[in-house]
Parts: structure tokens; sequence; C-alpha cells
């Protein structure tokens, strides 16, 4: 057969009809017959033609035919169901982000449980749990190197904030250095390492004594504490155990390596030391601290009237402060003479000649400033100094009445009284001269304080002033705080049951247990409105709450909380404190608790 013949043929194979096999054999060796198939037709007929050499019409599978042409109805139904034509690229980017979104929520919850973690392994070190703290290590090591919202380490807070007694303390302290604590580990704005806490004055030292902190420094130093590492005010353990009037840790220091300078022996008032010392290098006499105190400062603050003759001898030049402080009162009146100024003169530390003279207690030398025009409110803060002139200036400074209170000095705190000293200014805990007085143990000064300053007066509601109140009101509380652990240390019962146990005995009574002796009547709520748990001043209700006696009958937890007599009137925040000593608040007309942010 020629093309001609076969032409209807290759037309019904383009209608897509079954043709004879002698037509399809010519098509395939004819290539002008082929080349009227063209496109996707030609595919679809060629497919066709050898599934006719094979199968008969019947037999030939449906998705070997050529597509028919669909109903409206149908393209619709295609074209809702093909998948999109998205790139390789963004399918492999989406699949990348999802993972990626699953991997960040994972973190986030991650994340939060540890935090959870570490928030109640620090809490376990603040109660003393050492059952919970071993426990929590072993499935956790590295919360032995965690760190609090201060950047305290472990190490840090049980040695400084934990209310637990000495061998659970020590017990504590040797499970974190077994799972690897850093016995140096610092904390960043004040350097100081675990070693400050155990040698300097603190919560532990006032409960446990001077044995106690020993005892945990030398656990320390066992392990590897550094002996003289050094704080931001250059100082080392030594230098703030020496501040402290500590002899034992100091010598413990020492005999583990600390170096001893002629300061540390001023502070110790050690004569024949500071003798050894000055003999073969006499110059020294004129050398300062890395805070700028001279010795004849140093001797005088610490009241060694012995020492400041003896260095005296050495022939010291001293200006006006080294004058003031040691009681050279015809040299202070030559500097007057010379220059009037003088009489307000500040130092680098922001201190006037009436600042020494508070310091030392120089009474003579201080009235003759005084009648001088020395500024008896002159207030002085970190970097800055200046008058405290009105009522927006009272908080934040320490003043000469402060330095007065903190010794104990009723005859000087007097002077400066009547010459017009302000008791209401606060230092930057919120504490009066009254507080400081009474948190250093001199509550006849403190209850003298407390009347000048008229605060155990107040009108019905305390309205007189919100700032006012709400610093005194922290007053308080930082004042209660003290006493507690005072009271702990004293009668190694625990914290007390009620606030009428501070109180004053009867009269020719010794203090006891029952009648401490540790707070005035009004903080120990024995005045009008005040009851064995509560008191009223400032404007504020202050209420003890103490935690439940534990197995041996000790008392070791407690809340204070103080609300204003009237919200928005006499106050607008309210305080919680517990046996952590940090003061925390709210401003919202709502008792406040633990989880508020500290002040």
């Amino acid at each position: 057969m020629n093309c001609e013949e076969i032409g209807p043929f290759v037309s019904e194979l383009y209608d897509h009809q079954l043709i004879p096999r002698h037509a399809a054999e010519h098509i395939l060796s004819c290539a002008a017959c082929r080349a009227r198939l063209s496109g996707y037709a030609e595919i679809g007929a060629e497919l066709r033609l050898l599934a006719s050499q094979t199968l008969s019409a019947s037999e030939v599978p449906m998705s070997r035919l050529p597509p028919q042409r669909a109903s409206r109805w149908g393209e619709w139904r295609q074209r809702l169901t093909t998948p999109l034509p998205i790139p390789r690229y963004a399918a492999v980017f989406t699949i990348a982000f999802f993972l990626a979104l699953c991997a960040a929520l994972g973190l986030v919850e991650t994340q939060r449980a540890a935090e959870e973690t570490t928030q109640q392994f620090q809490q376990a070190l603040q109660q003393g749990d050492a059952a919970r703290v071993k426990m929590m290590l072993q499935k956790n090591a590295a919360l032995a190197n965690s760190r609090n919202d201060r950047q305290m380490s472990p190490l840090h807070i049980v040695i400084d904030e934990s209310i637990a007694d000495q061998p659970t303390v020590r017990q504590i302290i040797q499970l974190l250095l077994a799972a690897d604590a850093d016995v140096n580990a610092r904390i960043p704005y004040s350097k100081r390492t675990p070693l400050f806490e155990a040698v300097s004055p603190s919560r532990r030292s006032l409960l446990f004594g001077m044995n106690g902190t020993a005892e945990l420094a030398a656990l320390l130093l066992a392990a590897g504490a550094d002996v003289n590492v050094r704080d931001w005010q250059d100082k080392s353990p030594l230098d703030v155990a020496v501040m402290a009037g500590n002899t034992e840790v100091a010598g413990l220091l020492r005999a583990k390596g600390a170096r001893m300078d002629i300061y540390n022996a001023a502070e110790l008032g050690d004569e024949r030391l500071v003798s050894e010392i000055l003999n073969p290098q006499p110059e020294l006499i004129n050398a300062r601290d890395g805070i700028g105190r001279s010795l004849v400062e140093i001797a005088a603050v610490k009241h060694n009237a012995r020492l400041v003759q003896l260095l005296l001898t050495y022939r010291p030049t001293l200006d006006i402060f080294d004058a003031a402080v040691a009681g050279q009162l015809p040299l202070v009146e030559k500097f007057l003479d010379a220059d009037s100024s003088n009489v307000n003169a500040q130092n680098g530390r922001g201190m006037t000649p009436l600042f020494f003279t508070a310091l030392s207690g120089q009474k003579r030398v201080a009235e003759l400033l005084l009648a001088r025009g020395a500024n008896v409110n002159w207030g002085r803060r970190y970097n800055v100094q200046g008058p405290v002139a009105d009522e927006a200036s009272r908080s934040g400074w320490i003043t000469p009445l402060h330095e007065a209170a903190s010794n104990g000095d009723r005859e000087f705190a007097l002077l400066l009284l009547k010459h017009g000293a302000d008791p209401l200014v606060h230092d930057q805990g919120g504490a009066t001269p009254y507080h400081v007085a009474l948190m250093h143990g001199y509550s006849d000064l403190a209850e003298e304080l407390a009347r000048q300053a008229g605060l155990s007066q107040q009108s019905p509601d305390g309205s007189t002033d919100i700032e006012e109140n709400e610093r005194a009101a922290v007053g308080f509380i930082r004042v209660l705080n003290t006493v507690e652990i005072n009271y702990a240390r004293s009668y190694q019962t625990g914290f007390s049951q009620n606030l009428n146990v501070l109180g004053a005995p009867p009269t020719g009574t010794e203090p006891d247990k029952t009648n401490a002796g540790l707070v005035e009547n009004l903080l120990s709520g024995r005045t009008k409105g005040g009851t064995s748990r509560s008191f009223e001043a400032k404007g504020y209700r202050f209420l003890y709450t103490p935690g439940p006696p534990d197995a041996t009958g000790k008392i070791t937890t407690y809340m204070f909380v103080g609300r204003p007599l009237t919200y928005g009137k006499s106050g607008k925040q309210s305080m919680f404190c517990d046996q952590t000593a940090v003061i925390r608040g709210t401003a919202e007309d709502r008792e406040p608790s633990v989880t508020d942010p500290p002040l």
C-alpha cells in the first residue's frame, strides 16, 4: 500500500481510532506518514500504535489512552486538585523555617524550665535544705555554678543568706564544692568572691559570731580560695576582716599567705607591727590606703587613742580632716584662721571636717567647727555630696548625725540636733539616724532620736507626707530584719515568736528571750495601736508573721508586711520582707508578697 492509501488510517489514528496492522506497519516504515503526526497527538498515536501491536482494543489501559476533553466541572476540579508549582528552594525554606520555629519554641520552654529549676535551687540554699540541694545537684551538677538575679553564686548565697544553722551551712558548702562550684566566683559589680562573704560582717556573722565565719573561711581556703583577691574598692579579704575587727579570721588569712600591710596593722591596733613597719620606712607615715584614709584616720576612727599618739610621734603631715578626726584642736583652729572656707571643705570622699569629728567623737573640735559655721546637714553619698537643703533632697544621704548614731554617741548627737541637724534625712537604704541607732543596738539614743524626728507621732491616717512615710517604712523593716538576726544570735532559739519579746525588760531586770531589750516600745508593739505582732507608725501598719518551729523548736522563717493605713493618702507602696532580708514592694492596693520585685 502507498501513502495515499494509508492516509485515511493516519487520520483515524489522529482521531484516536484503532487501525489495521498492515497500516500500522506502513506508518512505522514511512517517514512522510509519520511527519503528518505532530506534538502531543503524535506521541499519543505512537503509544496506541504500540498497544495495537500486542493488545486488542478492549485491552488498552485507560492510562495509555490520549486525554479526552474534560467538561467544565472537570477542568475546575483538576485545577483545584493539581499541586501548586512551588519552586524547590521555597519548599526547602518552608520546611527549614518550620523546623527552626519548633526548635525555638522548644528552646524557650527548656530555658523557662531551667530558670524555674535554678530558682528552686536558690530557695533551697536560702532555706538551708541540704537534702534538696544534694538531690538537685545529683540531677544537674551545673546548678553549683548558677547565678541569681543579683549575680551571686550558690556559695555566695548560702554563706550570706541561708537561715540554716552552722553545721547545715557547712554541709551545703561541702556539697557545692564536691560538685565543682567555683570557689573564686566573683559578683560582677562588687568583684567579691565567696571568701569576702565569709569574712565580712553579715547575717551569718551576726547569727553565729566570728567563730562561725572563721570555720566557713577555712572551708573555702582549703578548697583553693584566693586569699589575696581584690574587690572593686581594691580591698582584700584580710582588709575586710581587719576592718570588721575579726582578729581570728585575720590570723587565719595571714597563716594562709595573706599579705599584711601597714593599714591592716593600724586597723588591728597592733602597735608593735606598726612600729616594725614604720621604723625602716618612716615615709609610710603619710601613706593613704585605696580609699584615701590616712593612718591617723584609721586609728582615730577605731577610737584607739594610744595608736594615734604613737603615729603622731612620727610627725605625719596632717590636713584639716586628719586634725579634726584626731582631736587636734589647735591645728584645726589654725586651718580655720588661715582660710575660713576650710570649715566646710570636702575631701575626696565628700566628707567635711565635721564628718570626721562625728566618726571619732571629737566633741570639742565639733563645737569649734559649728561655731565657725560648719554645715550640720552636709550629706554625702556615692559620687555625690552637698547640703541637704530641702524636703526633696532628704533621701539617699549620710550626714554627721548618721555617723553619731552608728557610734551610739548620745552627747554628740544632741550637740548636732541643738545646731539644727535634720533627724529625718534617709540614707540610701532608707534609714534615718533613728533607724541607724536601733540597728547598732543603741535603743536609748534611738528613742531620743525618735522623739526629735516625730517618728512615733502622726496624724490619724499618717497623711502628712507620702514619700516621707514610705521611706520611714523601709527603714522600720530594715531595722526589724537586723533585730531579728540579733535576737536569733543572742538566744539561739531562732527568730522571735512575736514583737513584744523584742522590747525592753521591766525596770531593774536583765534582758532575756522574753524581754530582749533590742527595740523601744514602738517597734515592739507596746504603744497605742500595737499588738504582739503589729504596730502603727508614720502612716503605715506593720505586721510580723513568724514561721512554724522546726523539729528542734526554732523559728527559722518570718515575714514582715507594711501597708499604708489609707492607701493613696498615707502611702502608695506596700512592702514585704522575709528572712532573706530582701525588701519587696508593690504600688498596687493589695497585700504584697515574695513574688513582688525588690525595692
